[in-house]
């Protein structure tokens, strides 16, 4: 397979860990959980970094690499509450946000004929991070040390101030797109 190949290769493996993922879960075996969701966080990782470094960025992996992060973390966050480990109110405002910026690089795409979809801001990539450190506290908290509440309240905290400030942000650069489109 030549390395052009590569970083849709790995976004699309982590697409499919997605299932072994919520098996896994719901099997309440969060050790091999925790192993996936890491392998899954790596190739998140190494995916972006060897499309820049080789210069191997696609029209498909625009759409692929943010669909399988959002499908991850949607369904981690699903699965954290529905175990309860997150509260409800942070599910919901992560999955608003989600929802809401995959319809809108939808209606980019394919109404706008926008040839990308939005390149994630500064913003968004903090957002992620801080999504994916949480989850990966919440597993952690499942599966190996039980972290104290005020650690996992303030990344909630930091979660839910990087979402809904992300979600603005988007909402205000879709509006300069529409404007600009009039």
């Amino acid at each position: 397979m030549s390395i052009k190949y590569l970083p849709n290769t790995l976004s699309f493996l982590r697409l499919l860990l997605v299932i072994p993922f919520i098996f896994f879960f719901l099997s309440a075996k969060f050790k091999i959980t925790f192993a996936i969701f890491i392998i899954a966080a790596l190739t998140d990782a190494l995916d972006g970094w060897i499309a820049r470094y080789f210069n191997c960025q696609t029209q498909f992996g625009l759409i692929i690499d943010p669909l399988a992060d959002k499908i991850l973390i949607v369904s981690c966050f699903v699965l954290l509450g529905y175990h309860q480990v997150l509260p409800l109110w942070i599910v919901v405002i992560v999955l608003t946000r989600d929802l809401a910026i995959t319809f809108g690089a939808f209606i980019s795409l394919y109404v706008l004929k926008k040839p990308h979809p939005l390149y994630p801001s500064l913003l968004s990539k903090l957002n992620t991070f801080l999504q994916l450190l949480l989850i990966l506290s919440c597993l952690s908290h499942l599966t190996y040390y039980h972290l104290p509440p005020s650690y996992l309240h303030f990344l909630e905290t930091l979660v839910t101030l990087t979402t809904v400030s992300s979600f603005l942000h988007y909402l205000w650069v879709w509006r300069q797109e529409l404007n600009i489109k009039r």
